[in-house]
Parts: structure tokens; sequence; C-alpha cells
């Protein structure tokens, strides 16, 4: 299997659940109806996919990844 990561839980509240597996991070968020996955490895996030809260307009180039504006 070329991929075999056990990731446990490290930290968890309402809305956030943060799991590692040696030194990656997968942080889960729960925005209303949605989540949202984000990998971390060594503080660095890994290439993303981009989700546009506001499908009309695609003005949030640049901010910060992990930020939950317009959600």
């Amino acid at each position: 299997m070329k991929f075999n990561h056990y990731f446990n839980l490290v930290s968890s509240d309402n809305n956030t659940r943060i799991y590692k597996c040696d030194d990656i991070l997968m942080r889960i968020d729960f925005i209303e109806n949605i989540f949202r996955v984000s990998l971390i490895k060594n503080k660095d996030i890994l290439p993303t996919f981009s989700i546009n809260p506001d499908h009309r307009y695609l003005d949030y180039s640049g901010r910060d990844k992990l930020s939950l504006d317009g959600f």
C-alpha cells in the first residue's frame, strides 16, 4: 500500500477536530452543512483546493487557508 497513515485525535471542540500522524496534522472544520479538511506538514499547509463560500465572486484569493471568513 502506497499510503498507510494512522491518525490519532489530539484536539477537538464543537467545530474542529485535529488528528496527528507523525509530522502531519489533519484538521477537520465543521461549518454549517459542510466540512473542510486541511493537511498540515511541518507547520506548512499542503496544496489544497479553494472553496469559495460565495459562488458569485472569487475575491478571496490570498486569504488565510484556515480562515472561516465568509462561511
